[in-house]
């Protein structure tokens, strides 16, 4: 393991007492006070932190050049800042809540889960970085279009829906509408340790069980549907692992990874999406989507625009490789997406898509 100098460790600890003092002036400005506050307990606790310290600073310096470039554009103008900056900022803020709760579980962990904790941050920063790309965007939109509004040539509107349109989020959540096929419940099997899940709903189902009860896992795996593997999983919840809270998103971190590994027509629709948000439209689920108030934790929204940053630099690796060496062509058998394929079943399971339906 890389050691960590004394020299770094100041070159971090000065930089993070810069960006306090920019984020101390930033806190008097009040659409941005609380992701002020907020960036404040984060760049106190990246000097604890035990690993990816450099990028976790990065990051944070990234965060208050958004929040200052807002108050420049804002500030200089005066008045209320528009409705749409300010969902945006309260979203912003949301992301920076659960940024510096990641960390603070780094910093708190014990020695022997440091390991685990440093690939799960890995995979964290490149979500982050993006909902920072986004910001960025949406706070630059929603500023012209307020200065667009202030000029006072009526156009205000018209602008700003022809703007949001080019960036706006994609939901998928029910059969008839476009991206069904992200949903857990969408008819695309899945191969998990030789043997074939229906739908990426059974196979998340049935890890709840895989280690305290593997005969319900194999009951919850052959049900007809998505929905009775839900509700079976849901009636036999006594018995699922105790720890399932906990591990929930990295299970399906793994699952979404087999899943659009082993369909490539699901892997191309999804770096399809560019930047954009996705976002699960269930109007029940507030975690794994955003709700009835459509404020939801988007979680398995998450998972995807993880997976879709893993996949592009997949790509670009994969690209360089081309570019220096002649690629091998891999055996049958081998390790898909981190699961299992068996010998000469890669692509077999898009041909056999079993239906379900969504729940």
């Amino acid at each position: 393991m890389m050691s960590f100098s004394s020299q770094d460790a100041l070159s971090i600890a000065v930089a993070a007492a810069a960006a306090s003092k920019e984020l101390t002036a930033l806190l008097s400005f009040p659409p941005i006070s609380a992701a002020s506050a907020l960036l404040l307990e984060i760049f106190k606790t990246i000097q604890d932190l035990h690993h990816n310290q450099s990028e976790c600073l990065r990051l944070g310096q990234r965060c208050v050049t958004l929040l200052a470039d807002v108050k420049d554009a804002m500030g200089a103008r005066g008045g209320e800042p528009p409705d749409s900056l300010k969902r945006n900022i309260s979203k912003f803020t949301r992301s920076l809540e659960e940024l510096r709760d990641d960390m603070r579980a780094d910093s708190q962990g014990k020695w022997h889960e440091r390991l685990l904790r440093k690939s799960i941050m890995e995979a964290k920063l490149s979500h982050y970085n993006s909902m920072v790309d986004d910001a960025a965007r949406s706070f630059q939109i929603v500023t012209l279009i307020h200065i667009h509004r202030a000029v006072g040539d009526g156009q205000g509107d018209q602008a700003g829906s022809g703007v949001h349109a080019v960036l706006s989020p994609i939901y998928f959540y029910e059969k008839q509408q476009p991206y069904f096929e992200f949903s857990n419940s969408s008819p695309y099997s899945v191969w998990h340790n030789g043997k074939l899940y229906p739908t990426s709903a059974h196979l998340f189902q049935a890890y709840k069980f895989f280690e305290t009860a593997p005969h319900l896992a194999e009951h919850i795996r052959t049900q007809p549907t998505a929905k009775s593997a839900v509700g079976e999983a849901a009636r036999l919840r006594s018995e699922q692992r105790q720890d399932w809270n906990q591990k929930n998103r990295e299970v399906m971190d793994s699952i979404l990874d087999a899943k659009f590994s082993q369909h490539a027509d699901l892997r191309e629709k999804l770096l399809s999406t560019g930047d954009r948000q996705i976002v699960e439209a269930s109007p029940t689920d507030s975690f794994w989507g955003q709700g009835a108030d459509k404020h939801g934790r988007n979680e398995l929204g998450k998972c995807l625009m993880r997976l879709r940053e893993k996949f592009r630099v997949e790509d670009q690796r994969g690209h360089m490789r081309r570019k220096s060496t002649r690629t091998r062509v891999p055996q049958a058998t081998g390790a898909y997406g981190g699961l299992q394929i068996p010998s000469g079943m890669h692509g077999y399971s898009s041909l056999h898509r079993s239906r379900s339906t969504n729940c």
